[in-house]
């Protein structure tokens, strides 16, 4: 049987070997990629592998950002774009919150 490429909150988390709402809370704020659908969460099981293999602690690498710059971390506008990035994630985590918190209240 050919393994799911698209992976619910509950499948993703078993893949894992983490509890649903840690990695609930993870996608929210943007450290596992991830896809919220609605009130649904979707994980890519190929997103998952690479975001395994590619995640470096940032206590062992210093900025993780450094990491993915390359010769780029060089350029005098590194910092300004680092910058318009990290705005960005705090934005769509911001929104992904609000949404999130809207949905809740709309429960009966």
């Amino acid at each position: 049987m050919t393994e799911k490429e698209v992976l619910t909150l509950e499948e993703a988390a078993e893949f894992l070997e983490v509890g649903p709402e840690a990695l609930r809370k993870a996608a929210v704020r943007g450290d596992v990629p991830g896809r919220r659908i609605g009130r649904e969460w979707r994980f890519g099981r190929p997103a998952l592998h690479i975001w395994l293999a590619k995640a470096i602690p940032s206590e062992i690498t210093g900025d993780p950002w450094l990491h993915f710059a390359g010769i780029f971390q060089d350029s005098s506008t590194f910092q300004e774009v680092e910058a318009n990035i990290a705005s960005e994630r705090e934005r769509q985590r911001s929104e992904a919150q609000a949404t999130e918190h809207a949905g809740d209240r709309q429960t009966p």
